[in-house]
């Protein structure tokens, strides 16, 4: 009954994004996703929400969101493990700089489709790595 919920590209990812996320929200929604819009700086409600369920992903589209976000790396759903879709070469930059162990390097003209379809891509890759 929920076969189609589970088989769109980016189901099971749940990623940040500092708000207002744009045009990247309905298309990741439609895609599947879980999109997590977080003010800036983010506050006690929002490091509740990303606490509640850990997130898979955040999407960096600037250095300054790097920035922000450095302070608040390690807090429960924001650990290590959680990928850096990083939007153009300076927020690839500076989450490198800032120690991100996953960094992903998108065209800084990314369209939300070429996100999700970047996502997609990686995901799937580690799909069948871990089921290998």
């Amino acid at each position: 009954a929920l076969d189609w919920f589970v088989s769109r590209p980016l189901s099971g990812e749940r990623l940040g994004v500092f708000a207002p996320a744009g045009d990247l929200s309905p298309v990741l929604d439609l895609a599947g996703a879980e999109l997590v819009e977080a003010p800036r700086p983010l506050g006690p409600a929002a490091r509740v929400v990303i606490g509640a369920a850990p997130l898979t992903g955040w999407i960096l589209r600037s250095a300054e969101d790097a920035e922000l976000l450095e302070e608040e790396r390690g807090i429960p759903g924001l650990h290590g493990e959680v990928r850096a879709w990083c939007v153009g070469p300076a927020a690839a930059e500076r989450a490198r700089a800032l120690g991100w162990a996953h960094v992903l390097e998108l065209p800084a003209d990314a369209a939300p489709e070429a996100v999700v379809a970047a996502v997609a891509e990686r995901t799937a890759g580690a799909a069948f790595a871990r089921a290998r």
